[in-house]
């Protein structure tokens, strides 16, 4: 079980309502998401040490000398430097995504079992709480810190997903017609009635906001 460096003296940050940039000791960056903190130890030991609560973008400098680790909930993320995305919440499985570089991917309760995730792999724990690798299905795993949603022939189902995530309401589908249906579309810093509006004159799609949801009809 990991525990932190008792000897280092330790930062928190924390992301409540907005987004949030945090530079670390060693000039690596962080982007946190919406409701999220990050721990981080001061870098002059062997190791540089970081904590995890919520969702992050990582770019971490390069130090052969000097891994840099992140603890989850229920995993063990290890890398010298490359940038990723990685979750990791409280009743919700821990998962990272990597864009660049190399990623060694572990659960805390079964760390023999290491993953070496390459750009375009995703590393998740299972619910038996081993790491297990997958390719990066969402292309907007990070559109959070990007600000860019992008959509090719995707389902419906997954295009509710992807907004769910990135405006944080929930998006439901009312009529099972449009899951059968797919969008292609592409989006910069967009408000959520200009994404409703698009999809609305191309499938036939009519959305209702109620009660902080956005519900979804139409014969598709």
């Amino acid at each position: 079980m990991w525990k932190p460096d008792p000897v280092s003296v330790w930062t928190t940050v924390s992301a409540t309502s907005e987004k949030r940039m945090v530079v670390l000791p060693d000039s690596s960056t962080v982007w946190l998401n919406k409701n999220s903190y990050v721990s981080y130890s001061d870098f002059q030991h062997e190791t540089r040490e970081v904590k995890l609560d919520g969702e992050a973008f990582f770019e971490v400098k390069r130090n052969p000398d000097k891994p840099f680790r992140i603890a989850g909930h229920q995993s063990m993320t290890e890398i010298l430097g490359t940038s990723f995305n990685l979750v990791s919440r409280t009743g919700a499985a821990d998962r990272v995504e990597v864009v660049t570089g190399l990623v060694a991917f572990s659960s805390i309760q079964h760390p023999e079992v290491k993953l070496q995730l390459k750009p375009g792999k995703r590393g998740e724990v299972d619910d038996k709480l081993v790491a297990r690798e997958t390719e990066i299905a969402n292309p907007n795993f990070r559109s959070w810190q990007t600000g860019q949603l992008r959509f090719n022939n995707t389902g419906m189902d997954d295009v509710a997903s992807s907004l769910e995530s990135y405006f944080g309401v929930a998006v439901q589908i009312q009529d099972s017609a449009l899951t059968h249906c797919r969008f292609t579309g592409s989006f910069e810093k967009p408000e959520m009635q200009q994404v409703m509006d698009v999809p609305s004159l191309s499938i036939g799609l009519e959305a209702k906001e109620k009660e902080g949801r956005y519900l979804l009809y139409g014969k598709g």
